[in-house]
């Protein structure tokens, strides 16, 4: 198996220019809105993702994994996104091996995307 890239914890876990797109949507009320529908939602997924691979769902780890994409994508966590291209790759190939490491990646980096999403609707 090849040696994960772990070159997303060097850089920011979300995107400030995505964040100031979002803040010309709505206010800060708005944005926390969003970044709790984003951090429930992705929590609940990451969680049922283990479940999946537990019974070897390849179907349902992708969807998931597309889901946690766009999602991602949506707050400026490119990273996060990434790392879920690589996973709905991984199963949309019908393949598990190393699938248990990206989730593992996912979480960690889903973990750095909450702290600086709640940094931006911070005073």
């Amino acid at each position: 198996m090849q040696t994960p890239d772990r070159t997303e914890q060097k850089n920011p876990a979300v995107d400030a220019a995505a964040i100031e797109r979002l803040r010309e949507i709505g206010d800060v009320a708005f944005l926390k809105d969003v970044f709790s529908a984003f951090d429930s939602d992705t929590a609940r997924r990451l969680v049922a993702m283990r479940e999946m691979l537990a019974t070897g769902d390849v179907t349902g780890l992708k969807r998931a994994a597309h889901t946690i994409k766009g999602s991602s994508l949506n707050v400026g966590a490119s990273n996060l996104t990434a790392i879920s291209l690589q996973l709905e790759q991984l199963a949309g190939s019908g393949k598990l091996e190393g699938a248990a490491e990206l989730i593992t990646r996912m979480e960690e980096e889903f973990k750095r995307v909450v702290v600086e999403l709640n940094r931006f609707t911070q005073g």
